[in-house]
């Protein structure tokens, strides 16, 4: 952990020192407009920079540290869901999880990236909604939809992430009424996310019988 700090470390004072070189050299008069809420924790932003570094060890600690850094973190978080890099946004997607309830104000931005053309960064949008739990309630309608993604990865995740919101907005139906899933690990997670919706343990065989329309007794 030291190690990976002192790394993260070392990309600040290199990118503070650029900052400092590049305000030397402003012209009287042009000065800089004023910097948004974010922009104010050198922290954030050089730890939102790192995440897109070549080494995996630096990528790691900036994760941490916006993880750590908590609500302050999430304005730029946001920004860095539409970066052109798909290991920037997967990363942010998961620091805003790793933040929970106190992410709220991602929750468009999440809903989003359930369409994001990367499938890692969906399934982690997707955990980060259900992370943030009952206070994601607006994203059901997407995550109802994102049960019929192309990866069956993101579909259990999606049907993970209703069980964790709860029955708001039609979840349990959802998970009921849903296309019969031909993989059985996103059978069992909707089961089980039933089971957190309801208290009623549903077996994963029994569930695929019902989202495939079947009568079940």
């Amino acid at each position: 952990m030291k190690k990976l700090t002192l790394l993260l470390l070392a990309l600040a004072i290199l990118a503070n020192g650029a900052t400092a070189c590049a305000s030397s050299t402003e012209m009287p008069g042009q000065g800089s407009p004023d910097p948004s809420p974010e922009t104010l924790n050198p922290e954030v932003q050089e730890a939102i920079q790192a995440l897109g570094d070549e080494s995996e060890e630096v990528r790691e600690a900036a994760l941490e540290v916006l993880t750590d850094i908590g609500p302050e973190a999430v304005p730029a978080l946001i920004q860095a869901l539409k970066d052109e890099d798909k290991e920037v946004r997967w990363a942010a997607a998961t620091a805003l999880g790793e933040i929970g309830p106190e992410a709220v104000e991602a929750i468009p931005a999440l809903i989003q990236a359930l369409e994001d053309e990367d499938k890692w960064v969906r399934l982690a949008a997707a955990e980060a909604l259900g992370e943030i739990g009952p206070k994601a309630v607006e994203a059901v309608p997407a995550l109802i939809q994102t049960l019929g993604d192309e990866s069956e990865e993101v579909r259990g995740y999606a049907a993970m992430a209703l069980g964790w919101i709860g029955p708001e907005n039609g979840a349990t139906l959802a998970l009921i009424q849903a296309p019969g899933d031909e993989n059985e690990d996103v059978c069992t997670t909707a089961a089980e996310a039933l089971t957190a919706i309801t208290g009623q343990r549903r077996g994963r065989y029994r569930l695929a019988a019902v989202v495939g329309g079947t009568a079940v007794g």
